[in-house]
């Protein structure tokens, strides 16, 4: 599982130095990224410029989404506490790195 979270960290950053500033940001499921027809910008709270756009996903997605993660449940009831415990780790530490 950490060697996943990991792999799929490296892939972001990744992803994020070749992408272009202007292009919206994909949604992912399942640890895939994935676009649509349907996109939204994201505005600036002080100023209500546009920051960001993003793809929005449709009812299809929704329920992949959904299907997904009941199918990691299994996966993830049979990782030790420790596991996951360290799984969760990682990713604040990431989150906290940006």
């Amino acid at each position: 599982m950490l060697v996943f979270i990991r792999q799929a960290c490296g892939w972001w950053r990744l992803w994020r130095s070749v992408r272009s500033m202007t292009s919206p940001y994909p949604f992912w499921i399942a640890g895939q990224p994935r676009i649509s027809a349907a996109v939204a910008e994201v505005f600036h709270p002080a100023d209500s410029r546009v920051v960001a756009t993003h793809y929005l996903p449709s009812a299809t997605d929704v329920e992949d989404a959904v299907a997904a993660a009941v199918a990691s449940r299994l996966v993830m009831q049979k990782t030790s506490a420790a596991t996951r415990a360290q799984a969760l780790l990682h990713v604040s530490t990431q989150l906290q790195n940006r």
